[in-house]
């Protein structure tokens, strides 16, 4: 036999030239859901309908439904004037301001109180609740449309008597505290309120004539208007004021300010501005004047506490004082002149003779008598100004009372004419609620779906995230919509079960054909290759398909090697009755190929088994040495297949897969893919291509998306022919029976 070539010659593996795997691809939302789903879809649609059923019947019974029973509030925006308009009867300019005012009125606090305490709505047991004004107010709805008089009031309820004694409860006292404005209840009620108005006024009235009755009986004048009489007191004040200006100024020493006997008095080169004592000794009527602008003012001030500055008599009052201010402007101007014209000198208009006769003793005692008389006067206009301006504050009230008595008539009149009109008042209850004799809010149909979509989708969810969590393989779809690291090279049925089953068994073969054509479309044709067959887990049918791709090589004419290099499971070994015979072991051990490889009896196939050596383990591996072993089978064989343990795990499978070109995954269906990542990493540190991934014990869904029904029956009825013509079987053992009988002896190794 020939020797080993030494592991340190360099080889060129042809493996390395096989084509990238395609590149990452975006998978579609459709993909996604489809690969948690796969496989568990069955059990997400039975919990689906299950949980469908059940939240559909929780939504249609405790789904609310609500009954609404309406009722209106006409609120005109002007009435009917009988007598004369009223404001009760003109037009609102803010009407619609108005209107929604008294929508707001219906769901106030104060409504929705005095509507609770009406005895049907407090037997209602939600009355009971803490929280029943809230619950009221949630119900309750206001609406109007532009240009309508109507206010809509609607109460929703879950009982159709109970929304329809809630509104009714909610009108009645909207109309007890804010209505009330028609009908005859209230024009008897207003004409009674009138009546009663009517007769206080007139004895408030008779109180103040009497109050005015009584001052004019105590007055030592015994009238109510005193202005002759003050008038009268003024000029005799004026006069008596210039007197004791005389006298002062005689008694002074002063130069005498009118002409005495024919001596004149001299003046000042330059006169001044007179006084306002000066001006009215000029002009007594501008004394009379001033006293009248302050009688004015104190009257003003009284006015001031009873009524308002848009009060007649104030505005009257206010009128006067303007007017007597530019009367006695003027009369100043005038006083003013004549004083300039006669050079500062005052008229003598002294009583009592020539104050030039007197002795000063005299005028002492003639100033003091004056002065006690001026004192009098003053008192008696000041008393007197005092009495007018109560028996004018007394006239102000009695005026006020008569005008209101003249309204309060005219309103008693408008009333009693008013019995036969249409209008009598602004609000007015139009409608009451009645029972609603269907729902006006009904959500069973509505929950009822959402409850069975929910639940479908929930039971969907659910199993949605189990398969993220759980990324098992069910299907070959899985493999083809993941990650592009690997490549879904075809899939296998299950025939432990079916063995008898001819149409699977040759479905089988079939795809083992299409595995072995889409390998070959990865490699170099022209020289030889080295695969290795291995799994993620153990019992993933490596074994089966390392097998059935040996006898689809060798029946396609390549020349074939098995390779089992499990030195610790050697299922193909067992599975091909060569549990003695020497093989990989010993060849390494030896460095040298000598009758290790045996020759099965079928054309183009030999197999190298693992050995017998038990003292040479899968530590005793050398990469080199393994390497070199590999240089010498690909010179006698076109395809090389090798048999490993689990990927991960086993000691022997980075040296054997380091000599590889390449390396072929078996995923058995319902195995996680996790796994198969963590491999996939691993060849990359060692720079070996995976060729792909093969679903084993795939459905028949899966077979048949790789294999034809109608290329199986051709072929059967070939078959069936060439036996009808004696040409009987072929020769060459069929696939399927080796697939079905490698994976036999996998379930029974299993079992």
């Amino acid at each position: 036999m020939n020797e080993i070539i030494p592991a340190r010659m360099e080889v060129r593996l042809p493996g390395q030239n096989l084509p990238p795997p395609a590149a990452e691809h975006q998978e579609s939302a459709f993909a996604v859901i489809n690969d948690r789903l796969r496989g568990r879809l069955k059990y997400a649609i039975t919990l689906g309908i299950l949980l469908g059923v059940a939240l559909s019947y929780a939504g249609y019974t405790y789904a609310p439904v609500k009954y609404a029973s309406s009722g209106q509030i006409h609120v005109a925006s002007s009435g009917s004037a009988i007598l004369r308009e009223t404001p009760d009867t003109a037009f609102l300019p803010r009407y619609e301001g108005y209107r929604r005012t008294h929508e707001l009125y219906v769901i106030s606090l104060g409504v929705r109180d005095r509507a609770l305490r009406n005895p049907k709505v407090a037997a209602l047991p939600f009355s009971q609740r803490e929280d029943a004004i809230k619950v009221i107010k949630d119900n309750l709805k206001t609406s109007s449309e532009y240009n309508s008089e109507l206010i809509t009031v609607t109460y929703e309820a879950d009982d159709p008597q109970e929304s329809v004694i809630v509104i009714n409860a909610i009108l009645e006292a909207y109309d007890e505290i804010h209505g009330g404005k028609g009908g005859t209840d209230f024009r008897d009620e207003r004409m009674q309120q009138l009546t009663k108005l009517r007769d206080t006024k007139l004895e408030q009235r008779d109180g103040v004539r009497q109050q005015l009755q009584e001052i004019i009986n105590n007055s030592e004048y015994g009238a109510t208007n005193l202005d002759q009489v003050l008038q009268a007191k003024l000029l005799r004040i004026e006069t008596i004021k210039y007197e004791l200006e005389s006298l002062d100024l005689a008694l002074a020493g002063l130069p005498a300010s009118s002409v005495v006997g024919d001596t004149e008095i001299a003046i000042e080169d330059e006169l001044l501005e007179p006084t306002i004592l000066e001006l009215e000794i000029l002009d007594p009527e501008l004394a009379i004047l001033n006293q009248e602008y302050e009688d004015l003012l104190v009257r003003i001030s009284q006015l001031t506490k009873h009524y308002s500055a848009r009060h007649p008599n104030f505005k009257r009052a206010n009128r006067e004082l303007e007017m007597l201010e530019e009367k006695i402007l003027s009369r100043e101007d005038s006083a003013k002149a004549r004083w300039f014209e006669l050079g500062g000198i005052l008229p003598s208009v002294q009583e009592g003779g020539n104050l030039n006769d007197l002795t000063p003793n005299q005028l002492r005692d003639r100033r003091n008598a004056v002065k006690r008389v001026l004192d009098k006067n003053q008192q008696d206009v000041r008393a007197m100004n005092m009495e007018q301006g109560s028996i004018n504050e007394i006239q102000n009230q009695l005026t006020d009372i008569e005008t209101r008595l003249g309204d309060i008539n005219d309103t008693i009149d408008l009333l009693r004419n008013e019995e036969n009109a249409q209008f009598s008042g602004r609000i007015m209850v139009k409608g009451r609620g009645v029972e609603p004799r269907f729902p006006s809010k009904d959500r069973r149909k509505p929950m009822a779906l959402v409850g069975f979509f929910g639940g479908f989708g929930l039971s969907c969810a659910l199993f949605f995230m189990l398969g993220s969590i759980d990324r098992r393989t069910y299907s070959a779809s899985q493999l083809i919509n993941n990650s592009s690291r690997y490549r879904c090279l075809g899939v296998l049925p299950y025939l432990g079960a079916n063995s008898h089953d001819s149409d699977l068994a040759e479905t089988a073969a079939q795809c083992v054909h299409q595995i072995r054509n889409r390998i070959e479309a990865l490699r170099d044709p022209n020289t030889s290759s080295m695969l290795v067959v291995t799994s993620p887990y153990q019992g993933d049918g490596k074994t089966s398909l390392a097998m059935a791709l040996g006898w689809s090589y060798a029946a396609s004419g390549y020349r074939t090697l098995m390779m089992d290099c499990d030195f610790l499971g050697r299922n193909l070994t067992g599975q091909m009755g060569l549990a003695g015979h020497s093989g990989v072991k010993e060849a390494l051990r030896d460095r040298r190929l000598d009758d290790q490889i045996v020759d099965l009896p079928v054309p183009n196939l030999s197999a190298l088994v693992a050995g017998a050596d038990a003292g040479f383990g899968p530590e005793s591996i050398r990469r080199d040495d393994f390497a070199a072993l590999c240089v010498e089978l690909r010179l006698r064989f076109d395809i090389i297949i090798t048999d490993t343990g689990p990927f991960i795990g086993s000691v022997e499978l980075l040296p054997v897969t380091a000599a590889a070109d390449g390396v072929v995954f078996s995923v058995r269906r319902g195995r996680s893919r996790s796994r198969l990542e963590e491999c996939l990493q691993d060849l990359d540190t060692i720079n070996v291509p995976c060729l792909g991934v093969v679903l084993n014990c795939a459905d028949k869904a899966d077979c048949n998306r790789y294999v034809s029904k109608s290329t199986i029956s051709m072929r059967h009825m070939a078959e069936e022919e060439a036996a009808a013509n004696g040409h009987g079987k072929p020769k060459v053992q069929p696939v399927h029976n080796v697939l079905v009988k490698a994976m036999e002896r996998t379930a029974k190794s299993r079992n």
